[in-house]
């Protein structure tokens, strides 16, 4: 929990706090789970949040507007982009074979076929669209609110998001900063059209705060413990909240807090990611931060 104290109530202190009015990925519990019939792309719960079922783990996906804008801004600058490439190739009145054309807002999705712009510009006005696009087959296409490779780089995308606006820096190149964060978790080529990268990375908390892996990653993946369907965390992680148990008899609350300030202090961006609820109510479901300190207490 972050404690903010105001102490200039004039007109222009209030709008440099404005942006903090902002913050989703930290914000409130992730964990509500639902039915089947709710997995599907939902419509605003008001006119400034947007949201998204996660497939995984069941929780719901915080979108607020001015982010959504952004991103949609970002995609109408790649198709631009796209256009304005493939103008510039038919004034050459010669298409060079063999070149590959890439999606910047996608981890791995490229082409290099003769009709790679034509192939490009499909996938960004059916994936990256800002519901689900449906197909003459019942396929639906994308994820959503113009993410097209799962809801954990949506997830990925809110903790940047929120990073930077705690700096009022806001910026209008998500996407292409997220695919660019999980292009890096691999040492391997992928293949050019995988879409489905939710499935190849995991979420991990450790000391210095919550970070993705690739699931392939062995080495990794040995020194690991399974908290939920949605994350993983190390034992420096482990043996950290165990000292902060310690001293502030185990109150998740402050727990979390601390865990929070330490991701912070380290310039970990993503310490939004950590879980948010920190108590389960009448023992009906166990929420993150209870799973991990019965695993702290009993090993």
């Amino acid at each position: 929990m972050l404690v903010y104290f105001l102490l200039d109530s004039s007109p222009e202190a209030e709008d440099c706090l404005k942006d903090l009015t902002g913050m989703q990925a930290g914000a409130g519990p992730d964990t509500e789970p639902l039915s089947e019939s709710d997995m599907e792309y939902e419509a605003p719960n008001d006119g400034d949040y947007h949201s998204l079922a996660d497939p995984e783990d069941g929780s719901i996906v915080h979108v607020h507007k001015d982010l959504l804008k952004r991103l949609e801004g970002e995609v109408d600058c790649e198709i631009a982009r796209v256009k304005r490439e493939q103008k510039q190739s038919q004034t050459r009145k010669a298409t060079k074979r063999g070149l590959t054309l890439s999606c910047r807002l996608c981890p791995f999705f490229a082409n290099t076929s003769d009709h790679r712009f034509r192939s490009v510009l499909n996938h960004l006005s059916k994936h990256h669209a800002k519901t689900k696009t449906e197909t003459e087959t019942g396929i639906h296409l994308g994820t959503g609110l113009y993410v097209a490779s799962g809801t954990k780089q949506l997830r990925l995308i809110r903790a940047l998001y929120d990073s930077d606006a705690m700096r009022a820096d806001k910026k209008n190149d998500y996407l292409q900063r997220c695919a660019q964060l999980l292009r890096d978790l691999f040492q391997q080529p992928q293949s050019q059209c995988w879409l489905g990268i939710d499935r190849g990375i995991i979420l991990v908390l450790g000391t210095a705060g919550p970070y993705y892996v690739a699931r392939d990653s062995v080495r990794t993946m040995a020194y690991l413990r399974r908290g939920t369907r949605s994350f993983y965390y190390t034992q420096g992680f482990t043996n950290t909240v165990f000292n902060d148990m310690l001293l502030c008899c185990p109150r998740m609350k402050t727990i979390r807090a601390w865990a929070v300030r330490r991701a912070s202090e380290a310039g970990n961006p993503l310490w939004h990611l950590y879980p948010t609820e920190v108590e389960a109510f009448f023992f009906l479901h166990a929420c993150a931060w209870t799973l991990i300190r019965a695993d702290v207490l009993e090993k």
